[in-house]
């Protein structure tokens, strides 16, 4: 799962994806409305509700979604602060909400911080590394200080620390490659380029199925960008 861009196709490859976490939204939803003290079930409502938020067509439609997501693992972390996922899918539900209300953006995103920090103490490894992921991406995204807590230096060192944990997984390694082009580190995107092409054929396998073709639409969307930039470079 990733905490950057949104991975929607359009015609109708988009719709069928649509349709697919719609499905999964209700389904998810369900579940949690049918037993509010199950903490699973919060959080993959939660989980549920930040996927169908990234095809929102408007932001309200995405309020609304990352709302339910929010508002299910808050409940979620009360009833199991321990819970690793249940603070990870608060993260990523309030990033959509960061999405919507950019001048309150600073106070939410604050708490995504909080919240990574949280679910990275109590499980670093789950989501394929994606507290330290998610910490990344935020800390490359948000603009610095005094406006919010962007830190390439930080940035770095959960990007990084991401590929330690899990070194084959597309999105961490699409991540550091994104954050090394744009702050011009040229020579480390170059190592980290070659990696990712190495590991391609390794990871369609690992990573393969229904379950992870929306994924790789996302990945191969951030990949063809990141191809076309380094092929122009070499020019």
């Amino acid at each position: 799962m990733a905490v950057s861009g949104s991975p929607t196709e359009g015609g109708d490859a988009g719709n069928v994806f649509r349709h697919r976490a719609k499905l999964e939204f209700d389904a998810a939803r369900e579940s949690y409305l049918a037993d509010t003290s199950s903490v699973e079930a919060a959080w993959e409502f939660g989980r549920a509700s930040f996927d169908l938020a990234e095809f929102a067509g408007n932001k309200v439609e995405r309020e609304t979604i990352s709302a339910q997501g929010i508002a299910a693992c808050r409940r979620a972390v009360l009833l199991a602060p321990q819970s690793a996922p249940a603070h990870y899918y608060l993260g990523l539900n309030l990033g959509q909400m960061a999405r919507v209300h950019l001048f309150k953006g600073l106070g939410i995103v604050s708490e995504m911080e909080r919240t990574f920090l949280a679910a990275r103490k109590l499980d670093p490894l789950f989501d394929y590394a994606g507290a330290d992921r998610a910490l990344g991406l935020l800390y490359h995204k948000a603009p610095g200080w005094p406006i919010s807590l962007g830190d390439n230096a930080k940035a770095n060192r959960h990007l990084n620390e991401a590929i330690r944990l899990r070194p084959h997984y597309p999105g961490n390694r699409i991540a550091l490659a994104e954050f090394l082009w744009e702050r011009r580190r040229f020579r480390e995107f170059w190592r980290e380029w070659e990696t990712i092409e190495e590991l391609l054929p390794r990871a369609r396998e690992e990573f393969a199925g229904p379950k992870w073709e929306l994924s790789w639409v996302e990945w191969s969307q951030r990949l063809k960008r990141l191809r076309s930039d380094a092929e122009a470079a070499r020019d």
